[in-house]
């Protein structure tokens, strides 16, 4: 006869696995988040490691910013912005003191919308990331309605901050007047697991990862249709070999 210790760990498990199911179930009803067809410039294929057999791509995105920023800072996340996604606007007070104020980053989680860019703008950025984060908020239906093509406009989970910004430029100059900066730190998730049998598809491009140079000399090698639910999970729908870098 099992112990009931032993019994009852077994039901916890059992529930766990049930209620995952459901809440996958649940999420993958209806993909509102949006159903974009993504390319190797979006996806990125892990470096190999050891002899795992599990594959998960990396979402490749950007913003709109100047060359000397990183990835996650825009022009859209201005001070009206900040304020909408619920970041501190006290930080304000730190652009125009100088007596010690705090100014260490703030974060919130956000939704955001990824707008998929036809071609990139010119034969030097063909390999980049044709995702961009254009816009962000707190509430998803509305972001929706302001953006309805679900097929050019994905709407996922993010993290976006705020924090002073005392210098800028390529030089990283101090500035007269210290300025509130909003940016995405992170999506979520960062990896998107590739189950079977549309793993087997990349099987035997998993031991050479492509490098933007490789991209834009010689194009894409696959692509893969990547759906965001009701929860705005990510899953992978399909993947398909590109012939002769599509």
């Amino acid at each position: 006869m099992k112990r009931p210790g032993v019994l009852a760990a077994a039901i916890v498990v059992v529930s766990i696995n049930v209620w995952s199911w459901v809440d996958a179930s649940r999420n993958r009803g209806e993909a509102s988040g949006g159903t974009l067809e993504l390319t190797e410039r979006e996806l990125r294929l892990p470096r190999a490691i050891g002899e795992s057999t599990a594959l998960a791509l990396e979402l490749e995105w950007t913003t709109p910013h100047e060359a000397w920023e990183r990835r996650g800072m825009a022009a859209w996340l201005d001070g009206p912005k900040l304020l909408e996604l619920g970041l501190d606007p006290e930080l304000s007070d730190c652009a125009t003191h100088d007596d010690g104020c705090e100014s260490s980053q703030l974060t919130r989680p956000v939704f955001v919308v990824l707008e998929l860019a036809e071609e990139r703008p010119s034969p030097e950025e063909s390999g980049e990331t044709r995702l961009v984060a254009i816009d962000a908020g707190i509430d998803a239906a509305r972001l929706r309605e302001g953006y309805p093509d679900p097929s050019r406009h994905a709407i996922v989970r993010g993290l976006a901050g705020a924090f002073v910004q005392e210098r800028s430029g390529p030089d990283d100059l101090l500035l007269e007047t210290p300025r509130v900066r909003g940016y995405l730190e992170e999506l979520r998730p960062r990896f998107l697991f590739v189950p079977r049998p549309y793993s087997r598809v990349l099987e035997d491009l998993t031991d050479e990862r492509s490098t933007v140079e490789d991209l834009a000399q010689h194009g894409p090698r696959f692509a893969a249709t990547v759906s965001w639910g009701r929860g705005h999970e990510p899953w992978i729908e399909s993947t398909r070999l590109l012939d002769g870098g599509d």
